[in-house]
């Protein structure tokens, strides 16, 4: 029992977190228009919160259509488990975004700061660390609704 829980939360994990990366490269690279990232570096302007609410509007949207194949084939579709869901939904977006929003904005107010530059390695570096903080936040939020998952249907 205890191998095939693991295996199946092992599953949904990497699921998950395949799904997050492949929409942080569609938010983050495909649907990011010059507004957005040249913004980015003014805490509270639009650019920067509108590129942070695609984020979190796409994993609303991947936790959904996750789960859409459960509920709706199934008896277990009922007012308890939506709601259930659409709170986790709720959770998981907001901490998306303020991650995703603080991040961004403390990488790019930096980088304008110290003067870096596409040309600047530094420029480089403080990219890396935005990905991999977007990353690590992926992660965590595979590892969180492998955990929660399967007690929004019982």
């Amino acid at each position: 029992m205890y191998d095939f829980v693991f295996l199946s939360a092992l599953i949904v994990q990497a699921t998950f977190l395949s799904l997050f990366v492949a929409k942080h490269l569609i938010a983050d690279f495909y649907l990011q228009p010059p507004y957005m990232w040249k913004n980015k570096g003014t805490y509270g302007h639009m650019g920067g919160i509108a590129h942070s609410g695609i984020h979190a509007l796409f994993t609303g949207i991947v936790i959904f259509l996750a789960n859409l194949s459960l509920i709706s084939t199934s008896f277990l579709f009922t007012v308890p488990v939506l709601t259930k869901l659409g709170v986790l939904i709720i959770v998981a977006m907001l901490f998306d975004f303020t991650i995703h929003y603080h991040m961004d904005w403390f990488k790019m107010f930096w980088c304008k700061k110290q003067n870096y530059t596409p040309e600047h390695p530094k420029f480089w570096h403080w990219l890396g660390i935005d990905q991999f903080v977007h990353m690590m936040t992926y992660i965590v939020l595979s590892f969180i609704l492998a955990y929660y998952m399967p007690a929004l249907y019982i």
